[in-house]
């Protein structure tokens, strides 16, 4: 399944979403997803950002959606008391939804299920809780493998295993390195 297609599944299912709302629910998708069958639903990684990780290039996917697949508008955001007017680009499918997979799509209902009431800065704060963007810098990227761990000493058990089989490789003999290329 494409990014494309996930964000059309989770419009269809939720009718329309903002932006921060959008790329939180498909961080959960994956989570969910990679938790259940051990593999990302699209193959996506996420970079660090303020709000929470977001899938990487993910305003250029909007972008390449946008007028087949889903509209976007920049809606006025209500917030009682607030004496500044702020917007929030909101997105909504155009076409019927497409055919996912049953594994897919019994995820995608629960998580969006799930999520229904909460607001995108709801979820932002949700995601704050992960390790994996709790120790990472801005901008750095993420991938589902560690954005599924939930607790800090699993996350960094597992970049202890990753810097553990970088520093390995750097004494590989140089006879096998140009057997392997």
């Amino acid at each position: 399944m494409t990014a494309q297609e996930l964000i059309h599944a989770i419009l269809t299912e939720m009718g329309s979403c903002s932006k921060v709302k959008l790329a939180k629910i498909f961080l959960f998708i994956e989570r969910s997803y990679y938790r259940t069958w051990e593999e990302s639903l699209t193959g996506s990684y996420y970079v660090r950002l303020q709000r929470g990780p977001v899938p990487a290039n993910f305003d250029d996917i909007l972008k390449e959606g946008e007028g087949t697949l889903w509209t976007m508008k920049i809606c006025d955001m209500d917030i009682p008391g607030a004496t500044t007017t702020y917007t929030q680009h909101k997105y909504e499918p155009i076409s019927a939804a497409i055919n996912i997979p049953q594994p897919a799509q019994d995820i995608i209902h629960e998580i969006c299920s799930k999520v229904n009431n909460h607001t995108g800065n709801q979820l932002s704060e949700i995601s704050h809780q992960l390790p994996a963007w709790m120790y990472s810098d801005p901008g750095e990227p993420l991938f589902i493998e560690e954005l599924v761990l939930d607790n800090k000493e699993e996350y960094f058990q597992l970049i202890d295993k990753v810097n553990e089989m970088e520093s390995d490789s750097e004494y590989i003999p140089e006879e096998i390195l140009a057997l392997l290329s």
